[in-house]
């Protein structure tokens, strides 16, 4: 029926809606993050003028910093994510003119084609938010029977995937200042692991 395929596109674009705004948040966290980390390391070299790595260090950051800032505000999250709330809120009209329609009998042919219009109005959803819709509305029910239709095994496995990856490209972008000073600097990492290590064995032997 025409107002189960507008519900679940609705349910579909709050969670795209969702998605975007956390890349929102976590950019500007991430930037923030980037940037601070930066100024703690030229800071740290501040006095280590003989250190060949304290310019890397800073050059390395300060690119780093623009290249994000850059590309995370050519993203746009929030004014898409604003775009996509716009359209699933006329998405709620035509859902309750569905029901209206379907209940009396009446041709749904016009209300078909204003739902097509209102699908190119706003960017579309990621192949995983469809998955991931269906999979927290199963579980979000207290009655699973009345959801129709009901999320494939494939569909459950798209959407736990998709989470997965996704904390863990989060993560890595959160680590990567990490990575590019264990890259810069690896050899008094290395030398200082290995003290921590072999005093810790001391303290296990004592």
């Amino acid at each position: 029926m025409l107002s189960n395929a507008i519900w679940w596109t609705r349910q579909t674009r709050i969670r795209t809606e969702r998605r975007l705004l956390s890349n929102a948040f976590h950019s500007q966290v991430i930037l923030f993050w980037y940037s601070f980390y930066s100024v703690a390391v030229s800071i740290y070299y501040l006095n280590e003028t003989s250190d060949p790595n304290s310019n890397k260090y800073w050059l390395i950051y300060s690119v780093l910093v623009l290249v994000v800032s850059g590309f995370m505000n050519g993203l746009s999250y929030k004014e898409r994510a604003a775009s996509v709330k716009e359209n699933y809120e006329h998405l709620k009209t035509l859902y309750v003119r569905a029901i209206e329609f379907e209940k009396t009998g009446q041709s749904c042919v016009g209300l078909a084609e204003e739902y097509e219009v209102a699908l190119n109005k706003c960017e579309n959803q990621a192949p995983a938010d469809y998955p991931e819709a269906l999979y927290d509305t199963f579980n979000s029910v207290s009655d699973q029977l009345k959801v129709n239709p009901h999320p494939t095994q494939y569909q459950i496995d798209i959407a736990l995937k998709n989470r997965k990856y996704r904390k863990l490209y989060i993560g890595s972008l959160y680590m990567l200042p990490f990575a590019i000073t264990v890259l810069l600097n690896g050899n008094d990492i290395v030398n200082f692991v290995v003290k921590c290590m072999r005093f810790l064995a001391k303290l296990g032997c004592n």
